[in-house]
């Protein structure tokens, strides 16, 4: 079942040009007897209110789906919700449900992913009481979160604001446009939002996830570093061939994962192509981000043959 969004009379026709921001609730249907049907019409009221200078008019609507069985991982249900938010051509979306989340093995209220766009909310863990306002609170703060607004930032409402306009303003299609130059309107159009979606996604971070092929690869790069035909390739190449050798080193892992780990996603219809564009991106930046955060000290030693003895030798202890 599938609830239109709620309208406003402040929404009429003629009275608001701003652009509208869909954001659908996915709930659970043990659920909605407890959350009631008029729950996204109260998620849109206190939107409103307490971000009444977001720049866009807040609609929401909702439809009933469980996404997983109890035992589901989040990660699946985060999957299983972006497959729904872009088939149903939303901004953003959330996720009420029963099934328990979890970080590791410590239990959680709420699982985001900003680069997503979709939010996870674990009904059960608001408690036995006044469940319906509980839920509504968090999923106002979960949409805040995603919109990457920060109540201690004396900036958050202005960063909300930008984020939420530039997620609600689609790209003008062009007939004559290609790929290459429809990917470069939605990048500089969107250029702070993407890069507040790679902030978001925590690039720094990358290393701890990368797989135990690269750790041999690093372990790798460090005995080739006490090596003397690195440093005499170093004084060959030169720093010029050199860079490029570590533009094209970094490209080329990163590729290797996005595609080995099914990162690159494919718009299948034409409404979906900013937003996948705008995900892509996003996702490429941060794995790129993050493989250099892995490779940097390997990667950049081979400059350091014109450089100092002393910064050699300190980055050879690192």
């Amino acid at each position: 079942m599938t609830h239109e969004p709620f309208k406003s009379s402040a929404e009429a026709p003629g009275l608001q040009q701003d652009p509208e921001l869909l954001i659908g609730l996915l709930i659970s249907p043990p659920l909605m007897e407890v959350l009631g049907g008029d729950f996204p019409s109260a998620v849109q009221e206190a939107l409103m209110w307490q971000h009444p200078r977001a720049g866009v008019r807040w609609a929401v609507t909702s439809a009933e789906d469980r996404l997983g069985d109890p035992t589901a991982e989040t990660l699946d249900l985060l999957d299983a919700a972006r497959e729904r938010m872009l088939s149903k051509e939303w901004d953003l979306a959330v996720v009420l449900t029963e099934i328990p989340l979890k970080d590791g093995r410590r239990p959680v209220l709420t699982q985001l992913s900003p680069l997503h766009g979709v939010g996870l909310v674990a009904v059960p863990a608001l408690g036995a009481r006044h469940p319906r306002r509980k839920a509504q609170e968090v999923t106002v703060q979960v949409v805040g979160q995603l919109l990457g607004y920060d109540a201690d930032d004396a900036h958050g409402q202005q960063t909300l604001a930008v984020k939420a306009r530039q997620l609600s303003t689609d790209v003008e299609e062009r007939p004559d446009d290609n790929s290459v130059q429809f990917t470069a309107r939605v990048v500089t159009g969107n250029i702070r939002l993407l890069l507040g979606m790679i902030r978001a996604n925590r690039p720094w971070a990358f290393i701890v996830r990368l797989s135990r092929a690269l750790v041999v690869a690093a372990a790798t790069g460090v005995l080739t570093l006490v090596a003397s035909d690195l440093w005499l390739l170093a004084t060959a190449y030169g720093p010029g061939r050199l860079m490029l050798l570590a533009v094209m080193a970094i490209v080329t892992v990163s590729a290797t994962v996005i595609l080995g780990g099914g990162l690159w996603e494919r718009p299948r219809s034409r409404s979906e192509r900013e937003q996948v564009t705008l995900f892509n991106m996003a996702t490429s930046g941060t794995v790129m981000i993050g493989v250099w955060c892995s490779l940097w000290p390997f990667s950049c030693c081979p400059f350091l043959e014109h450089s100092s003895s002393s910064t050699k030798e300190c980055l050879l202890r690192s």
